[in-house]
């Protein structure tokens, strides 16, 4: 396999599991809290593959040890990636291209077309997807709305009547009511910034040149950090919200104090079921703009130097297996995904299916909005050049700090903040040998 020459090692997380080897096994590769899914379907992987299935796990941050778990050589035959390290890990060699098998073509052909681009480059795939959800989607809580005499029809349709509502409601004297997804991880408020611009109709790297695409006076990214700076001055935002972990921000929105919440639609979809959450949750309809990006989980193949022509034909038969699945046990997983943990299967024939349907009419608090959430999906934007460079770890930490003290220190301008972000792309291009 072919390995990066200038990717860093500097991950905080080492990932050491036991590199024992058995011909006659598959070993799969998951995420923590997906293993419980996983498990319940072994059995059925293991009757179609004919080997014996090991669930492993890659803990936290995701994108950072999937690397690590190929740097050190574990026994991978089929793993999870998120969307945004497919293509590190493609580039480095780590996973196979699987652009000659039908059945994988034809898997991926029926993928929603804004999920499937992670797993295309060049017109070729290098796996399939599974799961996906929105990310930094808005969401209100209907009875603290209706109680400040609004109503759906006074819902935003965009990001900029968004933050003027916010900063409005925050004038008549209600405080950290507003609850964003700036919380303390480089997929916190980096990639809260990434989908507004995104949302905008701008780019935080460029997708096709992978260079700088913001302007520092005017335009989406220039917009966006204005409407941040205002939304911070106006008292809506509880400061503790920078220094939130994901499982703390993710536990905040169970609260049920937050009038508006930007958060996950798989949270959104849970919410029904928490016990602690009594008020009823809605999301914004799609007009003007679409809300939030896409953060999807896809499932590679790793083939081995003496893997035999049969253990290779069992790889691929796992891989769709536990992504969209086959005869009796088509789309097992993606119902389980959609039941247990409220994400969306990449596929949209299942999502569009009578099972699906009521699955979600069942758990969202207004049945009309499973119309509404669908369109948010099928709609939501790739970040095709933030995710299509090899240096996206690095230039997503820098990130993080540099809109964390743009959010702190009200003296730092918005062109300055993007400034600083041009000029870390700049130089990380040249680092990576992209060129000027």
């Amino acid at each position: 396999m072919l390995r990066f020459s200038v990717i860093p090692v500097v991950f905080s997380v080492a990932l050491m599991l036991p590199n024992t080897l058995n011909s006659a096994e598959l070993n799969i590769y998951d995420l923590p809290f997906a293993k419980s899914i996983l498990e319940t379907h072994a059995p059925r992987f293991e009757k179609a593959t004919g080997h014996k299935i090991n669930t492993r796990v890659i803990n936290f941050p995701l994108g950072e040890n999937t690397e690590l778990a190929f740097l050190y050589d574990e026994p991978i035959d089929v793993i999870v990636m998120v969307s945004s390290s497919v293509y590190r890990i493609a580039q480095a060699g780590w996973i196979e291209e699987l652009s000659g098998y039908d059945e994988i073509v034809n898997a991926v052909g029926k993928m929603y077309k804004n999920v499937a681009k992670a797993v295309k480059y060049k017109d070729k795939i290098y796996g399939i997807g599974q799961v996906f959800t929105g990310v930094a989607v808005p969401l209100v809580d209907m009875a603290q709305y209706q109680a400040l005499g609004l109503s759906r029809k006074d819902l935003p349709t965009d990001w900029d009547a968004l933050s003027q509502q916010i900063v409005d409601i925050a004038a008549k004297g209600e405080k950290e009511f507003y609850l964003p997804y700036w919380f303390n991880s480089d997929i916190g408020v980096p990639l809260a910034f990434t989908a507004e611009v995104l949302n905008r109709g701008g780019t935080v790297v460029d997708p096709d040149s992978l260079s700088v695409s913001m302007k520092t006076n005017g335009g989406p990214a220039y917009d966006t950090l204005e409407d941040w700076r205002r939304i911070m001055l106006s008292g809506a935002v509880d400061k503790k919200v920078f220094e939130m972990s994901p499982p703390a921000f993710d536990a905040a929105i169970v609260e049920s104090r937050h009038l508006i919440s930007v958060h996950k639609t798989s949270a959104f979809m849970m919410m029904k079921e928490l016990k602690k959450l009594q008020n009823k949750m809605t999301l914004l309809p799609r007009h003007k703009q679409s809300w939030g990006t896409v953060g999807a989980l896809h499932f590679g193949i790793s083939f081995r130097e003496d893997d035999t022509e049969e253990m290779e034909k069992a790889k691929r038969e796992l891989l769709i297996m536990n992504t969209r699945g086959t005869g009796d046990f088509e789309f097992s997983v993606s119902r389980d995904w959609l039941k247990e943990r409220g994400y969306f299967s990449v596929f949209r024939d299942f999502m569009e299916s009578e099972d699906a349907q009521a699955i979600m009419k069942s758990k969202l608090h207004y049945p009309g909005d499973t119309d509404v959430l669908m369109d948010v999906m099928a709609n939501l934007p790739y970040p095709v050049g933030e995710w299509k460079v090899l240096w996206k770890h690095e230039f997503f930490d820098y990130m993080k700090e540099q809109l964390q003290l743009y959010l702190r220190d009200s003296s730092i301008s918005p062109n300055t903040v993007i400034a600083n972000l041009n000029k870390k792309i700049m130089a990380l291009r040249l680092s990576y040998g992209y060129g000027h």
